[in-house]
């Protein structure tokens, strides 16, 4: 007897022990159960550096309370010529438990975030514009108050590369219903403007046959191509036409 209770106790012990592991194991495997060893939810944030030239890396820490010691990286935002230390850039979000409000989400700040914790290019930009007009009498002004108008859909472009025609890749538009034109977003430089040529009309203005801008921390505006149309002479075309018509009578006596 003493014996079949020793067997007894044993075999039950094995027993609970088998059940007991079947019971860990299937708590984290099986949806719903425990989470024991089930890697924690993590945030994307800016990490601020020590550096001037990288002021943010992306770093992933736990999405805690103190999102894993970052919520302790105090400071403001980071800008040209700061002199302190700066903080964190961390979203809000929901943790189990609580939720976090956030840390230097500013405009600022999500523009640096939403740029995988680089910079954003803040340099002044400038415009070049002007218009592309009728140049009815020829003399390479504009003469708004004798009917000289805008012409539409005409091919403007800034010449990067300075040989003369329109490459792929430099920038270019057709001038809108007004004849104006605008190239926006250049920063400071030099810039070649020119316009495409068109069969039937002469150029007139600016007698280069291209426009040299400097922007030096201003918009340039007033750089107007003017084109007068090519109208034939009625006379001339009437001289021409009697000509041939005396050559083609002239041709057929010979060949008679």
């Amino acid at each position: 007897m003493k014996f079949l209770h020793q067997f007894q106790s044993k075999t039950l012990r094995q027993a609970t022990a088998w059940v007991s592991t079947a019971a860990l194991i299937l708590s984290v495997v099986v949806p719903g159960g425990v989470t024991f060893g089930a890697p924690p939810a993590k945030v994307t944030i800016c990490h601020a550096t020590s550096s001037n030239v990288n002021p943010y890396n992306v770093q992933q820490p736990n999405a805690t309370a103190d999102v894993g010691g970052h919520d302790g990286h105090e400071g403001p935002i980071w800008f040209d010529g700061i002199q302190e230390d700066w903080g964190d850039i961390i979203p809000p979000f929901d943790y189990d438990g609580g939720s976090y409000p956030g840390k230097n989400w500013t405009e600022e700040g999500q523009a640096i975030y939403n740029l995988e914790c680089n910079i954003p290019n803040n340099d002044p930009t400038y415009t070049i514009a002007g218009f592309k007009y009728n140049d009815l009498n020829g003399n390479g002004a504009w003469d708004e108050g004798e009917g000289e108008t805008g012409i539409p859909g005409w091919t403007i472009y800034l010449d990067l590369n300075e040989n003369g025609s329109l490459d792929d890749g430099e920038p270019n538009m057709t001038t809108v219903g007004d004849g104006s034109y605008a190239f926006d977003g250049l920063v400071n430089g030099p810039y070649v403007v020119r316009e495409e040529s068109a069969a039937g009309w002469d150029q007139t203005e600016p007698g280069t046959g291209f426009i040299n801008v400097e922007i030096d921390d201003d918009n340039s505006y007033a750089n107007n191509f003017g084109n007068h149309e090519i109208v034939p002479d009625p006379d001339v075309v009437t001289i021409i036409g009697k000509l041939e018509l005396v050559s083609h009578k002239e041709f057929m006596k010979i060949d008679r």
